[in-house]
């Protein structure tokens, strides 16, 4: 089946992409030293552009008709049927940082539905994946989210950029641990979407 090709090789490129962003990330302080005092953001962007690029080839090859959407190299055939979404390293800051949170993150969208959706954490081995109508799983074991009915019984995973005002994040989080609830932010929206997924989490929350 055409959509399990795809998955298969969904699941292979998070990995094999991630684990070369890994790659960048155990050498953070020399790759600054060969940017000739370039800060980390440099490194980084250097990071996430050959980590796409590499991800982004190998689509091309296996699947030349479908279309390509990076958050660095923007949009390629973007009407195409079948669209691969790609952030190479969600969680940058952390990255940078040396902080163990971020991740690949990888989608398919079919005929404009999402079908596909792959998280890979090189730091912790862990493969999140799912094909639309087969379960979603990390690495071999099946996932399911958290029975929580009230925000008490678990932790909340919560987000926020300066896009919105605090004011936006403030008021969810000011509602939450008014019932009880409590809650942790990693610094990687894909990251810890996956965690709800798999039941770490009770939900996630970003305006």
């Amino acid at each position: 089946e055409a959509l399990q090709a795809r998955y298969r090789l969904a699941c292979e490129l998070a990995k094999a992409g991630a684990e070369l962003a890994f790659e960048y990330y155990q050498q953070r302080e020399a790759l600054t030293v060969d940017h000739k005092g370039d800060d980390l953001q440099d490194v980084v962007s250097v990071a996430d552009k050959r980590v796409e690029a590499f991800v982004k080839q190998r689509i091309q090859s296996a699947f030349p008709e479908d279309g390509f959407l990076g958050e660095e190299s923007g949009a390629r055939l973007p009407d195409a049927r079948v669209l691969w979404v790609v952030d190479p390293i969600d969680g940058t800051s952390c990255f940078l940082n040396g902080l163990h949170t971020w991740c690949l993150s990888l989608a398919i969208v079919a005929d404009g539905e999402p079908v596909i959706g792959v998280v890979y954490d090189p730091n912790h081995r862990e493969l999140f994946h799912a094909l639309r109508g087969h379960g979603a799983w990390l690495n071999d074991a099946p996932i399911r989210p958290h029975p929580a009915t009230t925000v008490k019984e678990g932790v909340m995973g919560v987000g926020t950029s300066h896009r919105v005002t605090p004011a936006d994040f403030l008021s969810f989080l000011q509602a939450l641990l008014s019932d009880g609830g409590m809650f942790i932010r990693n610094g990687s929206g894909a990251l810890m979407s996956a965690w709800a997924a798999a039941g770490r989490l009770i939900g996630y929350y970003e305006p």
